[in-house]
């Protein structure tokens, strides 16, 4: 079934762009890369609530990695890799979900994904497992402000190289719990650097 589909898409965890790149080559002309990158403090949050990846730091190096090997790599292979920051595709599913399919080689996005994705991140049932597949994108991809611990929080924002994440990918440093709990206080910072797919 697999071998007949014309896109066929494989997700892997941790593999970093700069172990793709020196290889790419090699590898079929038709091969596409998609790397998606997160605020390191939710995705700290996660990876201390399912116990795995201890070093903070180490994460934080391996995104900062993506982030400084992806203009090579794009200027090298040209349009073979696409950048996605995960907390501007969850609150905006349609318009990235365009731009991922349109890298691929679509003109449109078929209905049937239009509606599998309108089903699945427009969610507003009973609360679902936390591997749930369906749930309302635009108020899950934030909940980590809710429910991180003032310990994780400052262990993220302490450290230089996740400062340095933070800031790349346009998002603010709160540096305080008292900053952090405003709600007038902005996620995002207003300038907009052009390394990361809008």
């Amino acid at each position: 079934m697999c071998k007949a589909a014309t896109t066929i898409v494989v997700k892997t965890v941790r593999l970093r762009l700069s172990w793709i790149q020196r290889d790419m080559s090699k590898l079929p002309a038709h091969l596409k890369v998609i790397n998606l990158i997160r605020d390191p403090r939710p995705v700290r949050l996660s990876t201390r609530r399912f116990r795995w990846l201890d070093d903070t730091e180490e994460m934080c190096r391996d995104v900062e990695d993506d982030l400084s090997t992806y203009p090579t790599f794009k200027a090298k292979f040209s349009g073979r890799v696409k950048l996605i920051n995960y907390d501007r595709f969850c609150s905006n599913v349609t318009h990235y979900t365009n731009v991922i399919f349109s890298f691929l080689g679509y003109v449109k996005v078929p209905k049937s994904t239009q509606m599998y994705l309108k089903n699945h991140t427009e969610y507003r049932g009973p609360k679902l497992g936390v591997l749930s597949t369906s749930s309302n994108s635009i108020e899950t991809y934030s909940r980590w402000r809710e429910t991180i611990p003032t310990g994780i929080l400052d262990e993220v924002e302490k450290l230089e190289t996740c400062r340095r994440v933070i800031n790349q990918l346009n998002l603010t440093i709160f540096g305080s719990i008292a900053r952090f709990d405003n709600p007038k206080q902005a996620y995002r910072t207003h300038f907009t650097r052009t390394i990361v797919s809008h």
